[in-house]
């Protein structure tokens, strides 16, 4: 009776052992198994996020290269500026320049006319009062007396008649007298100048035709 208890108690502790250990046995076994998994998931995780860092440097590179481009065309914009700026001023200057140039040779042809002008003013003045002088004392004529009048008297030798003026002087055997004192047969003397066609006398010097 002791000896079957025992028999059995030997098998019983045997079947307990034998399976403590298939169970160790099979947690081994599942150890390696569990730890490739968390391996694997871990690799697919760091892919994952290298793949979204690969991703999200992409794009900050597709901003960077479109903040250059704005860049270089805000500089390319900004010389076209600066370049037509100093064009203008460059047409400016030339047309200050122009205008300076002309300014100064409108003021010297002014000033060249002004003197012309002065000048054609003197040569006529002067012109003026050598006809003037020459009108004076240059035209005269003699002769006898054919009628007289007091506006104008008219020698037989010319048939012009000379136009008697308040200025006129007028005188008969050296006296002073008036152009209708004067008689038809006198010697006369007289200076004259042309105006507008006629004949205006200056001075009139007569003498009596005596017997």
């Amino acid at each position: 009776m002791k000896t079957a208890f025992a028999l059995a108690a030997v098998g019983l502790l045997a079947f307990s052992t034998s399976s403590t250990a298939a169970a160790e046995e099979q947690q081994q076994q599942q150890q390696p198994g569990d730890q490739v998994k968390t391996e694997q998931k871990k690799a697919e995780d760091d892919f994952k996020r290298a793949e979204d860092a690969q991703k999200n440097a992409s794009k900050a590179e597709d901003k960077a290269k479109s903040a250059q481009s704005d860049v270089d065309k805000a500089r390319k914009e900004l010389q076209e500026k600066e370049q037509k700026a100093a064009q203008q001023q460059s047409e400016a200057q030339q047309a200050q320049s122009s205008a300076s140039s002309e300014a100064q040779k409108a003021q010297s042809e002014g000033t060249q006319a002004q003197q012309r002008a002065k000048e054609g003013l003197e040569q006529q003045q002067q012109a003026s009062q050598s006809s003037s002088s020459s009108a004076s004392s240059g035209n005269e004529m003699t002769g006898k007396l054919a009628r007289a009048t007091s506006s104008e008297i008219q020698l037989e030798n010319n048939p012009q008649p000379l136009k008697i003026e308040s200025s006129t002087q007028v005188t008969l055997d050296g006296k002073t007298a008036s152009a209708d004192q004067l008689q038809a047969g006198s010697e006369v003397r007289a200076s004259y100048q042309q105006q507008s066609g006629e004949m205006h006398a200056i001075k009139i010097e007569a003498k009596s035709n005596k017997k």
